[in-house]
């Protein structure tokens, strides 16, 4: 099977040369990292930065130089999705409550709606409000004590019937190891968030 996803075809009517072309330019920077290889592909000449992101990426994924989970723009990123027995309306109620906070974010007693407010949990964590879509989507940006730089946390309820889909979107993780211990933490407060539904879906935020 064709591992590329951008026909042969494409890049030629694109960029005037084929694959084979663009990647014997990148060999010698198969070392380098991925901005290095855009870089490359930019001083042959080829001045589409869509062009020069698609062959970099092509490239990276034809040489296994791409990890699952990494990307160029948003560094490591880490999905997760859990489907719970509860209707959209009533997991966001319960998930912006600081029952429901205290079980996803941290100890808090109201998460701002504004975007561009800012808040500090009892935990020390410290997030701007980047998106505020009841009952739809919340997106944030984190900076844990532990960390130096923010991370940016998106969630997404998705209807399913009488149920709903808990999507947790992780983006501007440093490395690998980054993603496997948010994976290990976060598949704790799903489970926990489920715990704590069932069988109370009628217990009082």
């Amino acid at each position: 099977m064709d591992e590329h996803k951008i026909s042969e075809e494409s890049i030629r009517k694109a960029t005037g040369q084929g694959r084979e072309y663009w990647f014997g330019l990148l060999d010698p920077f198969k070392e380098a990292d991925h901005r290095r290889r855009v870089a490359a592909l930019s001083e042959a000449g080829l001045d589409s930065k869509w062009w020069q992101q698609t062959l970099a990426i092509e490239y990276e994924k034809a040489h296994r130089l791409r990890a699952v989970g990494e990307t160029a723009e948003s560094g490591w990123q880490l999905g997760m999705q859990k489907t719970l027995t509860i209707e959209p309306q009533i997991l966001w109620d319960l998930m912006v409550a600081p029952a429901g906070l205290a079980l996803w974010l941290g100890r808090l007693d109201h998460l701002p709606e504004a975007v561009g407010e800012s808040f500090t949990t009892a935990e020390g964590i410290q997030g701007e409000v980047r998106s505020f879509e009841p009952p739809l989507r919340i997106r944030l940006q984190l900076l844990d004590p532990q960390d130096e730089e923010p991370k940016r946390l998106q969630l997404t309820l998705v209807p399913n019937g009488f149920k709903t889909s808990l999507r947790v979107h992780w983006e501007l993780l440093l490395d690998a190891n980054e993603r496997e211990a948010k994976h290990s933490e976060w598949k704790g407060r799903l489970e926990a968030l489920e715990a704590y539904l069932t069988p109370k879906e009628t217990k009082a935020l």
